[in-house]
């Protein structure tokens, strides 16, 4: 239940079964992580905010059947400036994707100009066949076993993973001793819940993050150059995912969940675009954390972020 290669003090998954004490446990244990909360990764990180644009051929019909953490994190990855990082590296983009569960983040990426993606999870599925191809393939291996995957890869991402990894902080270390040893240029770019998460997703994965917890990373990757912490989303993200999803399931509404007749697609664009001043990461709703390993090239929000929204072009 408690082990130091953890950046939370337990490890009650909630990916598995657990009895009604466990759940108990689970909440008390997170909440008691964010109380204690009093670091700030200062001159490790730069804190930016992401700013939401709508894409030129997005329409309010795209967001049906998706949640608004959801939501934020594909707008990012569409909004990332993919030939910037390539120039950064200096090469064409190698992706490797772990804890990718089904894969659907290389449909995402397939619309940039990547060279390869390898997605890796601990658990096969099913919708691996459909989508492999000649750049696109697949790997049954733990998250323990990074340094084994890393090889002639130059882009380290992960969606919704790493609070799952029983022990994250030696998912970072195996990727900092990989990068010291082997000198091979690396970004990584990592997506995860912030604490709001506890009260909007309930049981989902270990633990959700705070400022803390992002310095245990930050220490045990030992970065060379800053890297970046972005918020998404803010405290009306939180409030609308909370009365249209999170309370529609605990009361079994499952019918009023995503419901477009309630207006939910114009509500979750307006909240999203509500936040944009918000810049307080203890009230975010998800953190993107942009590491790099032997790139010379500083990397700034500024390239990172496509400001058109597009990045197909």
């Amino acid at each position: 239940m408690f082990t130091k290669s953890s950046s939370s003090f337990h490890t009650i998954n909630s990916d598995f079964q657990l009895s009604a004490v466990d759940k108990l446990l689970y909440f008390i244990f997170n909440t008691i992580n964010f109380f204690w909360d009093f670091k700030h990764p200062k001159g490790s990180v730069s804190i930016e905010k992401f700013v939401f644009r709508k894409a030129k051929d997005q329409t309010f019909e795209d967001v049906g059947g998706t949640s608004v953490t959801r939501f934020l994190c594909n707008s990012f990855w569409n909004s990332i400036d993919y030939n910037y990082l390539k120039k950064t590296l200096g090469s064409e983009l190698r992706v490797v994707d772990v804890g990718c569960g089904s894969g659907n983040y290389s449909n995402i990426l397939k619309l940039t100009k990547i060279d390869t993606y390898l997605g890796v999870d601990i658990f096969p599925s099913p919708m691996w066949q459909q989508i492999e191809k000649s750049n696109v393939a697949f790997q049954v291996s733990s998250y323990l076993n990074v340094e084994k995957y890393l090889a002639d890869r130059n882009l380290l991402i992960t969606q919704s993973a790493i609070e799952h990894f029983e022990e994250d902080l030696s998912f970072f270390q195996g990727v900092q001793q990989f990068v010291q040893k082997s000198g091979q240029p690396l970004i990584q770019i990592h997506l995860f819940p912030a604490k709001a998460g506890l009260w909007t997703g309930l049981l989902h994965g270990i633990r959700q993050y705070n400022l803390r917890m992002i310095c245990k990373i930050l220490q045990v990757s030992k970065i060379e150059k800053p890297g970046l912490l972005i918020l998404l989303g803010g405290k009306n993200s939180n409030r609308f995912h909370w009365n249209t999803v999170t309370k529609n399931l605990v009361l079994h509404r499952y019918n009023k969940v995503f419901t477009f007749a309630n207006g939910y697609s114009n509500g979750l664009i307006k909240s999203i675009e509500n936040d944009t001043l918000e810049n307080n990461p203890r009230k975010t709703t998800f953190f993107a954390l942009v590491l790099q390993h032997n790139v010379t090239t500083q990397l700034r929000y500024e390239g990172i972020i496509n400001k058109t929204s597009d990045n197909r072009d």
